[in-house]
């Protein structure tokens, strides 16, 4: 899955576009791309997270308009948020305004590293309330969640903890696999909801009499 955003802007002579794009981390997206196209060439182009990401001025324009972000992939994820600063360096008055495209392209995030691996014995209501809030607080950014047993494991759900209107939230439920792992994927275009930042919503239940359950998350820290 990926996702591409365009803006069009005319610029006038020295002028300065200033643009702040989305955040779609929550989403699993990450800026991998960007695409330049414009009339003339002389501009000064600018990414920032905490720090610059990258620069380039209009020499590079001559000889590509596309660039891969693929080893900014660090800066892009830990910055809060990006921005980006497009400048018009042209000067002959016949050429003052440009026209300039700028096309940014998000692809799905790696799952990243594990930062979570616990087992938990007390399975309880309170126990099953404090796997989810060690799920939510494992790390900024989580694509993918592992549950397993010693004891066999035919699924978990997660059910609303109240009713709304309309209903925004649903009941989820995550089968195992034939390895007897409850995988769930963050980067799935199955789930309907942004499922991290709700969890605190959810109550988990597990139908199985269970004596352990492993859970490991992965995802990102920043």
């Amino acid at each position: 899955m990926s996702l591409t955003i365009t803006y069009n802007r005319v610029l006038k002579r020295s002028e300065t576009v200033k643009i702040q794009l989305p955040d779609l981390k929550s989403s699993c997206l990450v800026l991998s791309s960007f695409e330049i196209n414009t009339s003339h060439k002389e501009v000064d182009f600018k990414l920032k997270g905490k720090d610059i990401i990258c620069s380039y001025g209009e020499a590079v324009f001559y000889q590509t308009c596309l660039f891969d972000l693929s080893d900014k992939l660090s800066q892009i994820i830990e910055a809060d948020k990006i921005t980006v600063d497009v400048k018009n360096l042209c000067t002959v008055k016949d050429m003052s305004n440009i026209n300039i495209k700028l096309t940014f392209t998000y692809a799905k995030m790696d799952e990243g590293i594990i930062l979570f691996n616990n087992i938990y014995t007390m399975l309880n209501a309170d126990g099953l309330s404090n796997i989810l809030g060690d799920i939510s607080k494992a790390g900024k950014h989580i694509t993918k969640i592992i549950l397993t047993s010693p004891n066999q494991i035919s699924s978990v759900e997660l059910v609303p903890q109240f009713e709304s209107d309309p209903i925004w939230l649903k009941p989820v439920k995550f089968v195992s696999n034939k390895n007897n792992q409850i995988i769930i994927d963050l980067n799935s275009d199955e789930l309907e909801t942004d499922l991290i930042p709700q969890l605190c919503h959810y109550t988990l239940t597990v139908p199985d009499n269970l004596e352990k359950l492993g859970v490991i998350v992965y995802g990102y820290t920043h």
